[in-house]
This record gives C-alpha cells, sequence and structure tokens, in this order.
C-alpha cells in the first residue's frame, strides 16, 4: 500500500474516492454485460443470418 504523501492528505482522499468509484462502476457494468449475454443466450431465438 502507498502511504499518502505529506501535506497532500484531502487530494489523496479524493483520489481513493475516485478510484474506488470506477473500479466499482466497471465491475457493475462488467456484471450487468454477464446477465445481459446469459439472458440473450438463454431467450435468443434460432439464429438467422441476414444478408
Amino acid at each position: 500500500m502507498l502511504s499518502p504523501p505529506k501535506g497532500g492528505g484531502d487530494a489523496m482522499t479524493t483520489f481513493q474516492a475516485l478510484t474506488l468509484m470506477i473500479s466499482f462502476t466497471t465491475m457493475i457494468i462488467a456484471l450487468i454485460a454477464v446477465v445481459v449475454a446469459i439472458l440473450n443466450a438463454k431467450n435468443s431465438p434460432p439464429v438467422r443470418q441476414n444478408g
């Protein structure tokens, strides 16, 4: 773990919050993508190629 630089406590806290929010959002997006892919695989009719 990196120790916060002296005198940069507020900036480090903001950076940590931003990193946490980004990683949390990325995890949710990945989870939604997996769920959508599973639902599409289950509910999709036989695939027909257009063209």
